[in-house]
């Protein structure tokens, strides 16, 4: 297995050990895993396999690509009063479950949909949680936000892993 085969978030198995977790990125060329159980363990790419979409046991909502009207509609059930979204995978899990062939697009397009809330709603201040790592959401959501005209100011708080928005 390439590390570029991979997503962070994808579901993968350990060869060695038949542990189950989910990528989250490379550290000193070894793969970072999160277990199930919630240990944190590196090993060789050659040492991982990735878990097939269609064995997860997730339930199954919605099917790729992702369709922006049930995004939409999805949203409408999250108490977007808070301006505060969590892009860790398992929140939005929690509540945007569906099929996904891509973490980081799935991360991105929920993240997309937030912002147009937010300002439909010309809120003032929004929060975006990417969380800590190797930075590849923060560069993506940083890049997303740049697109935005009616985004004034956005500031990165790399200690909590979060960005905060500004809107004009």
């Amino acid at each position: 297995m390439k590390a570029e085969d991979l997503w962070i978030g994808d579901r993968i198995q350990i060869k060695s050990s038949l542990l189950k977790g989910r990528f989250e990125g490379m550290e000193n060329d070894q793969a970072k895993i999160k277990c199930d159980d919630g240990k944190i363990i590196t090993t060789t790419l050659s040492d991982i396999g990735l878990i097939p979409e269609d064995t997860m046991d997730h339930p199954i909502l919605f099917n790729s690509p992702l369709d922006k009207k049930e995004i939409k509609k999805e949203w409408s059930r999250v108490k977007a009063s808070q301006n505060i979204l969590d892009l860790h995978y398992e929140s939005l899990q929690e509540n945007y479950p569906r099929t996904h062939r891509h973490i980081l697009q799935y991360q991105l397009e929920v993240c997309e949909e937030f912002l147009n809330d937010m300002i439909d709603q010309s809120v003032s201040f929004a929060r975006i949680i990417h969380g800590r790592g190797q930075g590849i959401l923060k560069k993506e959501v940083e890049t997303l936000l740049r697109r935005y005209n009616e985004i004034g100011l956005f500031s990165a708080h790399p200690d909590q892993g979060s960005i905060d928005i500004y809107f004009k």
